[in-house]
């Protein structure tokens, strides 16, 4: 309720705060962190979440690649509460650097987890995902990381792959 009637003047007060705790925090703090961020997301109005896109982009982005898999289904439920409010643009601002960080085969911790963003996006966004991430992830040459990216993606969205390769 605060956020709503005060989102101007509390924002920069509870953004800030919410951002140090995910890089501060245990597995539960992270957690509460993305339930938090949520609230705040789907209680602000668009206007209020635009002028701070940038930093709630990067935290939902950051969650969304936890090593914790409690803390990325939170973020999930973050970043579905962003894309509800801005649309396509939450997409635009998190994908497109965790296809870039997946590619990084000298750094296998930041591609495993770009990856674990990449799935959590995927369980709840597919549809609107699969056809910009597939035809990146299937060009030639075939790398291992693309592999074992389209191996877990598939795990994730099997019902959405059949459901598209009948259209």
């Amino acid at each position: 309720d605060i956020v709503r009637k005060l989102g101007d003047s509390v924002l920069p007060e509870v953004i800030p705060v919410l951002r140090n705790s995910l890089y501060d925090g245990d597995h539960n703090t992270r957690r509460g962190v993305c339930v938090g961020l949520s609230e705040v997301i789907s209680s602000s109005t668009k206007d209020h979440i635009i002028r701070f896109l940038d930093i709630i982009v990067k935290v939902v982005q950051d969650a969304i690649c936890d090593d914790n898999e409690g803390v990325r289904e939170m973020a999930a439920s973050s970043f579905q509460n962003l894309y509800n409010l801005v649309g396509s643009m939450a997409m635009d601002e998190v994908v497109p650097s965790l296809m870039v960080a997946l590619e990084s085969e000298d750094d296998e911790d930041r591609s495993y987890r770009a990856l674990n963003g990449l799935t959590g996006i995927l369980s709840i966004r597919s549809k609107e995902l699969l056809p910009y991430i597939i035809p990146r992830l299937i060009q030639q040459p075939l790398t291992i990381s693309h592999a074992k990216a389209i191996s877990s993606i598939a795990s994730v969205t099997s019902e959405t792959l059949y459901s598209l390769s009948l259209i």
